[in-house]
């Protein structure tokens, strides 16, 4: 809510003498959050989203009741030696995730808070659940800021916090009720 020029705290009780007051006007300000599936897979051989040889599949699905779920694939090419008891995730190849929270926006920024996640491999960074991540909506595409852990072993900027452009999956979204869907 805005009072005038001033942008009231969410725990703001209306007894305060410093806030509005009886007949007083307020304007009600929403902000549309992403919602539906979000995708990027990068696996350009030479240009990783962390780096050279490193590749990823995310994907991003936003409820329309404000929360997300965002798994993460990453797996990047090393110098190891692959045997039978090779384990990609033990030698920091291959890395699995998923976060999920609540989002609040801020005009087209967001923020996403993490009240759970899981992941899978071994991980540097100290995301915490309760820590936020950031996200930019566009037309039918999210940046999000996302926790890479490749790019240890090339040229690159990961690992660590970086931005990544998901793009809307029309196909899995529809929002008409089913029983309405066209003939095809």
């Amino acid at each position: 809510l805005v009072f005038g020029t001033q942008v009231l705290p969410d725990d703001l009780h209306l007894s305060d003498p410093a806030g509005p007051k009886d007949g007083d006007q307020l304007s009600l300000i929403v902000s549309l959050a992403p919602c539906g599936i979000y995708k990027s897979e990068i696996s350009e051989v030479g240009h990783g989203p962390a780096a050279d040889n490193t590749w990823i599949i995310a994907t991003a699905d936003f409820s329309d009741h404000g929360e997300f779920t965002i798994t993460m694939e990453e797996s990047e090419i090393t110098s190891d030696d692959e045997d039978d008891d090779y384990d990609p995730y033990e030698e920091r190849a291959a890395w699995d995730h998923c976060y999920r929270g609540t989002v609040q926006m801020d005009g087209s920024d967001f923020r996403m808070t993490i009240t759970s996640m899981e992941r899978k491999g071994i991980f540097d960074d100290k995301l915490r659940h309760g820590d936020e991540l950031l996200g930019k909506l566009g037309h039918n595409q999210v940046e999000l800021q996302l926790p890479f852990a490749a790019g240890r072993c090339n040229s690159g900027p990961g690992p660590g916090l970086l931005w990544i452009t998901l793009v809307q999956d029309i196909s899995l979204e529809d929002p008409r009720p089913s029983g309405t869907k066209e003939s095809l």
